[in-house]
């Protein structure tokens, strides 16, 4: 009995990891059977089942099912053809069907989203295949990464990007080698080894943290002047990709563009560059992933990255032209720190400074400029984060400005657990790959060297099992007091071992830097949802949604006054005051569909922190809305109020509006209301007697220098009038003929 079972098992239940419902029914019937030891079983190893020799109670079902896996293999090995993946493979097409419009179930633009849904598919590891029939492995937990990683060997190799191979290795007048990113083996080698002292220092870009911090509060001054009324920052993107670009600049040659200042003027070269960058992405996208028919004919794809290369080396390499001119002349306590450091290698070609700097400054601008996106996002939308996040910095630095330092970045610990959660939901790259140089066996198949593996972190960064609550925005799970740590390779955005990015360091320093100074700054909300889109990185779609409001400080004094006066401060007990209930009137909004599908189609936002609005009718009544829901569309010019409103008189409001306006708008109002009064016509004489009657009242007296002015000018009116009427009555007779005349 026990054989035919054994007989009918899937081999895939022996490779997966998993228990399977035959192994479930299966193990169900040796717990009845104290003697499974000697049961006969065929066509399976019983070690690939259970650890032997033990009780069933100290038994481990199927936890490992091999030793000789990187992760969870078994000793029945199967062929890279047998892992799952989608089918069919076409001829010269490959599985790159299932991206096309109609025909597949995928879009290029959502690769990241196409992972999970093969995930949920084809499981921990599956394989597809692009075009020319080249395999593509796909695995999906951290382990099987760690394995992969280890692996790498000396030189460790990824698949390049051939089509900017192809382009540079074609221009030897500017290029010596494709660059650290697109090279390989040893020439790679080569290059890493030379650069890596320079640009991977902490020394180096600890140098640069001071200016850093005054480039971002140049930022929060451009925020400032770039809002509307309701606070909203409509292209805060824009704005962040030129302060990407000022603080690249700045790190690598000392030099500013111009192109961040509040007036939103942009220099022509700054503008050019920005925008270039953008195309080079996408069309990155499109060699990449694209049939390589550019090989063969250049196609639409590689003339658009033909153009951005060439007008970013042009732009680039007159700036770097500038710093090597500048070299001899400049004052030794100024430095172009990475510049200056990489002119001063003897061995490093003069054209590999440039390439490198030209990498540098490209993948500077879109990668931390989005990630700063997605950083405030996340932070918009989970206010209990951002307030925690914003205690932090006020112990650390205090209430009042005070200068970033290299130990600051140390000390706040939180806001690098907030970095590390955003990387975790929303990162800009999905995945690491790595081509490995001798054979690996994963869950059971033989993976020949030479196979692309692609680490899918996106995927496993969104696991219940080692990230519980997924969805979650939770950085304190990267916190040491965590109860359960991530495993740390789950999540590697700048890659792992001796293929690092180089420029993490700059990276996430100038991201810390500068979201520490916006949360310092403002209370930033986001109430709409921010889309993502995959243009060979993730980058979101249209992030115009930002409100950015000036926090609003307790008081302008040392955190010691501030707590003793909080200590002083009698709550409760015999003798204190009793409090007046603070009575909160919830408004009743009726929910309306068809009213919220209108304001829906016409794009009506939200503006949070309205407290009032007063609608002021003909017959002198006001509308009066308390705490309503205001929702504004700047493209049709219209403004949307909802809420419960009561009707009230002009006079009755008139005390509270004056309560609220200080001195000078007081006597701006009286200076402007009495010539109107004056000017106004007397038809009878209960007009005069009224005007005469209110002439008694006295006014109020705001600014006593003006009132004393004003009775000096009234008595000398008074004294000529006296006179006049005295001279009059003194006149001769025989004078008023010539007078009527």
């Amino acid at each position: 009995m026990w054989g035919a079972v054994a007989k009918s098992l899937d081999d895939q239940e022996f490779c997966s990891g998993e228990m399977g419902p035959h192994l479930q029914w299966w193990y169900t019937g040796l717990k009845k059977n104290p003697g499974y030891s000697r049961m006969p079983v065929y066509r399976v190893r019983w070690k690939t089942l259970l650890y032997v020799d033990v009780g069933v109670s100290n038994a481990q079902p199927f936890p490992k099912l091999c030793a000789r896996s990187s992760s969870n293999a078994c000793d029945i090995e199967k062929k890279l053809e047998d892992v799952p993946g989608p089918k069919p493979t076409l001829p010269f097409i490959g599985t790159n069907w299932q991206y096309w419009p109609l025909l597949g179930s995928y879009s290029k633009d959502q690769l990241h989203l196409a992972y999970l849904d093969q995930y949920k598919k084809y499981g921990v590891i599956h394989a597809e295949e692009f075009q020319w029939s080249r395999p593509f492995l796909k695995v999906c937990h951290p382990e099987d990464f760690e394995a992969v990683l280890r692996r790498q060997g000396k030189y460790p190799r990824r698949p390049i990007n051939a089509a900017v191979k192809h382009y540079r290795l074609s221009h030897p007048e500017r290029y010596k080698s494709p660059g650290l990113v697109e090279s390989d083996g040893e020439e790679w080698y080569s290059l890493r080894s030379k650069l890596t002292p320079v640009l991977m220092k902490p020394q180096t870009i600890q140098k640069y943290i001071s200016q850093q911090h005054s480039l971002a509060e140049y930022l929060v001054e451009c925020i400032k002047s770039s809002r509307d009324v309701t606070n909203a920052v409509p292209k805060l993107d824009d704005l962040l990709f030129r302060y990407a670009l000022e603080s690249v600049c700045l790190l690598c040659l000392n030099k500013m563009t111009g192109c961040l200042n509040p007036n939103g003027e942009l220099s022509p070269d700054a503008e050019i560059l920005i925008t270039t960058v953008h195309k080079l992405w996408k069309s990155f996208q499109e060699v990449y992933f694209g049939p390589p028919l550019w090989k063969y004919f250049p196609t639409l794809g590689y003339k658009r990255y033909a153009e951005a290369e060439d007008v970013i080396y042009r732009i680039t390499s007159a700036m770097i032209d500038d710093v090597e001119r500048g070299m001899e002349n400049r004052d030794d306590s100024v430095t172009g720190l990475i510049s200056d450091a990489l002119l001063s290698v003897k061995d490093l070609d003069r054209r590999d400074v440039r390439t490198t700097m030209i990498d540098f400054i490209a993948a500077g601008i879109d990668n931390t400029a989005n990630m700063i996106i997605f950083m405030l996002y996340l932070l918009a939308k989970n206010k209990d984060v951002q307030d925690k996040l914003r205690k932090e910095l006020d112990e650390i630095l205090g209430i009042n400005h005070a200068t970033i330092s290299p130990q600051f970045l140390s000390d706040a610990v939180y806001l690098r657990a907030v970095l590390k959660e955003t990387f975790r939901l929303m990162p800009t790259t999905p995945n690491l790959v790595r081509i490995l140089p001798d054979e690996i066996v994963m869950h059971g198949y033989k993976i020949p060297p030479g196979v692309p593996i692609s680490c899918q972190m996106y995927v496993a960064c969104r696991l219940e099992k080692y990230f519980p609550q997924p969805q979650l925005f939770s950085p304190e799970r990267w916190l040491s007091s965590s109860d359960h740590p991530p495993n740390r390779f789950a999540s590697l955005p700048f890659g792992w071992g001796s293929r690092m990015c180089v420029g993490r360091r700059f990276a996430e320093q100038e991201i810390l830097v500068t979201v520490a100074q916006l949360v310092r700054q403002f209370e930033i909300s986001y109430p709409s949802t921010l889309e993502t889109i995959h243009e060979f990185l993730i980058v979101p779609v249209h992030p115009t949604g930002f409100f950015m409001r000036d926090r609003r400080s307790k008081a302008n004094m040392n955190a010691e006054k501030l707590k003793k006066l909080q200590g002083e401060v009698r709550i409760g007990g015999k003798g204190s005051a009793r409090r007046k209930k603070k009575v909160v009137h919830r408004v009743n909004i009726v929910d309306d569909k068809k009213l919220q599908s209108t304001l829906k189609k016409v794009n009506c936002n939200p503006i949070p922190g309205i407290e009032e609005v007063n609608m002021f009718k003909n017959d002198g009544t006001v509308l009066h809305f308390n705490n309503p829901k205001v929702q504004l569309a700047l493209s049709s010019n219209m403004v949307a109020v909802t809420g419960s409103a009561e009707s009230k008189q002009l006079g009755d409001m008139l005390p509270k509006v004056f309560n609220q306006l200080g001195p000078e708008q007081l006597i701006k109002i009286c200076n402007f209301s009495g010539p109107q009064s004056r000017s106004a016509p007397g038809a009878d004489g209960d007009a005069t007697t009224t005007a005469d009657d209110e002439n008694d009242i006295p006014n109020l007296v705001t600014d006593f220098e003006a009132a004393s002015m004003y009775e000096q000018k009234t008595t000398k009116t008074e004294d000529a009038s006296e006179e006049a009427v005295k001279k009059e009555e003194t006149k001769p007779e025989e004078d008023a003929p010539v007078a009527a005349e």
